[in-house]
């Protein structure tokens, strides 16, 4: 896809690919744009030629522990609703981690469907020496009712 709109002018990445009732839905960020960088969405009956969510950008995070940044989306259903899962920075804009947004099972995905559910602190942020300042890209999976972090 090219660049359709001004915020995603300097550019967009890092998407989440999944296949929904026979439809092909993609997360993808937009880059460049620092603090501004926000989840869109995008859905093809092809795979191949995709139209854009009107309501682009679909998630930006809010809450006080962070910048305002969403990057490396990732969706999962899980019990009846869609979990999108994504990268953000304080907001200092030094450490990276990871939040969680939820919308109800039957949602088209639009910006109004999202509740934040990492207002008030990250699911995951580093502490291990090995992670230093940083947790991104993040993949979940669902084994035997649990869901399991990769990242």
């Amino acid at each position: 896809m090219n660049p359709a709109a001004d915020y995603e002018s300097k550019g967009l990445c890092a998407p989440c690919a999944r296949v929904i009732d026979g439809m092909v839905h993609l997360f993808y960020q937009t880059y460049g744009n620092g603090r501004n960088d926000a989840i869109c969405h995008a859905f093809s009956e092809d795979g191949i030629h995709f139209m854009r969510d009107i309501t682009n950008p679909v998630f930006r995070p809010g809450g006080d522990w962070n910048c305002g940044r969403a990057i490396d989306a990732e969706l999962i259903k899980f019990k009846g609703k869609y979990y999108l899962y994504y990268a953000t920075r304080d907001p200092d804009y030094k450490i990276q981690m990871q939040g969680v947004a939820v919308a109800p099972g039957n949602t088209d995905f639009k910006r109004g469907d999202w509740k934040n559910l990492s207002v008030d602190y990250p699911i995951l942020k580093p502490e291990f020496p090995w992670e230093k300042d940083c947790i991104e890209g993040a993949s979940v999976i669902e084994r035997k009712g649990k869901l399991y972090m990769f990242y």
